[in-house]
């Protein structure tokens, strides 16, 4: 097939599994039109991940200049009422609207030429206190794609990229991708999954969080149970500050406390809780951390390991929504492991990798928590 044929059977619905092409109708008995072949399918499903990632890009900037905050609630906007309202080009904003509309995150009204934000997109858009808030995802993917070039680099040294050279927004991005789950999980549907942690909490229990970033699971803990006393510890400096501002905001300086830590080493406890969330493949050595993290549970106490899921079996990832895992871990999570002297997971690790580690720490039980969540992996693990 031609390549301009080829175009214009992915915009008549020929080419099968393309949802470019959207519903297609079933040629009738005797049609002569032949199946796509494996290249035009191939063909058509690079054309759609190219859209995928313009998408993305013009969704990092909507969000970065504040125009989806700008149109949420705001009913049906032309480019120059929406330009008007942030100070902005009329002639940029236009395009954005048109790419936003193309892309279905927003709506477009062609009978007055306007753009709307529909309600239900705002909790995923806008709403940073919503359970499906995912702006984060958008502002992490377009810092780590200008890493590309120091990753294509490392394929030939082998050598790491320090979290230190990825653009600030990846921080940002990280806290605010991981939020939703500490505000509206964490306590609500994680702890209560591992048995007699609540009840240690709530008694006035102490809980230590690693690799604590902004601090929110910290800060979540301590506003759930008013008795407990909350710590987090975190290697990067920027992070630690970033936490206690938070912490301070929320009226909770007295009980929850924010420290850098070397990675491995444990701040002294004992702890009744301790958690890792998101952080465990990052650690330039895992099995030291976990030995450490042991040693500074209280008897009984509970190790809860919180990390991306991703199976051993590679063919179970490919074709769910975990399959991006790999293209995060290849960008990000591998190369800052690496840098850390860590085996260097990717993004998540298999559940017989924690068992090995747990083991070779001193763990006598591990448990896989929630086991039906299909993005996430938890484990308890107590000695």
């Amino acid at each position: 097939m031609k390549r301009n044929a080829f175009l214009l059977s992915i915009l008549g619905g020929a080419v099968a599994g393309s949802s470019i092409a959207g519903p297609q109708e079933q040629p009738a008995p005797g049609n002569a039109t032949r199946p796509p072949s494996r290249a035009e399918q191939l063909a058509a499903r690079l054309i759609e991940d190219t859209n995928a990632a313009y998408f993305i890009a013009a969704a990092y900037i909507g969000d970065r200049l504040g125009l989806f905050k700008a149109m949420a609630g705001a009913g049906p906007l032309t480019a120059d009422q929406l330009a008007a309202k942030l100070g902005l080009h009329t002639r940029y904003v236009l395009e954005w609207l048109r790419t936003m509309a193309a892309a279905h995150y927003l709506e477009y009204h062609p009978d007055s030429k306007r753009f709307e934000m529909p309600a239900e997109h705002i909790p995923v858009l806008v709403d940073e206190d919503s359970p499906l808030f995912s702006a984060g995802l958008i502002e992490g993917t377009v810092p780590d794609m200008l890493m590309v070039s120091r990753v294509l680099a490392a394929f030939r040294t082998g050598k790491g990229i320090s979290y230190g050279d990825y653009p600030p927004e990846t921080f940002d991005a990280i806290e605010r991708f991981t939020k939703p789950d500490y505000r509206h999980r964490l306590t609500q549907v994680w702890l209560p999954a591992v048995p007699g942690v609540v009840s240690r909490l709530t008694g006035g229990g102490t809980a230590a969080d690693l690799g604590s970033g902004a601090g929110h699971a910290s800060i979540a803990i301590a506003r759930a149970f008013p008795r407990a006393r909350a710590f987090g510890f975190e290697p990067y400096a920027p992070s630690v500050a970033r936490a206690r501002e938070n912490a301070r905001a929320a009226g909770l300086s007295d009980r929850v406390k924010f420290e850098t830590f070397d990675g491995v080493r444990v701040p002294a406890g004992p702890y009744d809780l301790i958690t890792i969330s998101h952080s465990l493949h990052h650690a330039g050595a895992p099995l030291s951390l976990l030995r450490s993290a042991r040693e500074q549970l209280a008897p009984g106490g509970v190790f809860l390991i919180v990390e991306d899921r991703r199976s051993a079996r590679l063919e179970d990832d490919i074709d769910s929504p975990r399959g991006g895992f790999y293209g995060i871990g290849l960008l990000e999570c591998l190369p800052t492991a690496l840098a850390e002297g860590g085996p260097g997971y990717g993004t998540g690790i298999t559940e017989p990798d924690i068992r090995e580690l747990a083991a070779n720490a001193g763990f006598r039980e591990v448990k896989r928590v929630l086991p039906q969540d299909p993005l996430l992996s938890l484990f308890s693990l107590r000695v």
